[in-house]
């Protein structure tokens, strides 16, 4: 097992060491944290869609006739499918980055050396 140790400025016997080789926080890299976060953003986008969508067409249904209820339920009901279009962009687009950005997950941790002194 490699082990990560860094030596404190100023101080000859305190070290930092990596936590132990069972402990996995989940966020290992800026691919798996920000594909995180844009997962639990879709999550919310995705709800607050339906309950935006099911909004608009309750008031569709219930507009009895009159022209502006009418069209407000259907600029609802529009910018309900337009979050749906932003929302299935924005899978894509994550989708996308992963292949670009692949997650390296072989383990290990890269020994930190001193870097050589300045002239």
């Amino acid at each position: 097992m490699k082990n990560l140790a860094l030596t404190l400025p100023g101080k000859s016997g305190n070290q930092i060491v990596s936590p132990p080789s069972g402990f996995n926080p989940g966020f290992t890299n800026l691919n798996m944290t920000l594909s995180g976060f844009l997962q639990v953003g879709i999550l919310v986008a995705a709800a607050l869609l339906i309950w935006w969508f099911s909004w608009g067409v309750f008031q569709y249904i219930f507009a009895g006739g009159d022209k502006e209820a009418l069209g407000r339920a259907q600029k609802r009901i529009v910018w309900a499918i337009i979050g749906f279009i932003v929302i299935l962009s924005a899978l894509a687009l994550n989708q996308y980055l992963q292949t670009i950005f692949p997650q390296k997950l072989e383990g290990g941790v890269t020994p930190v050396t001193t870097p050589p002194p300045i002239p």
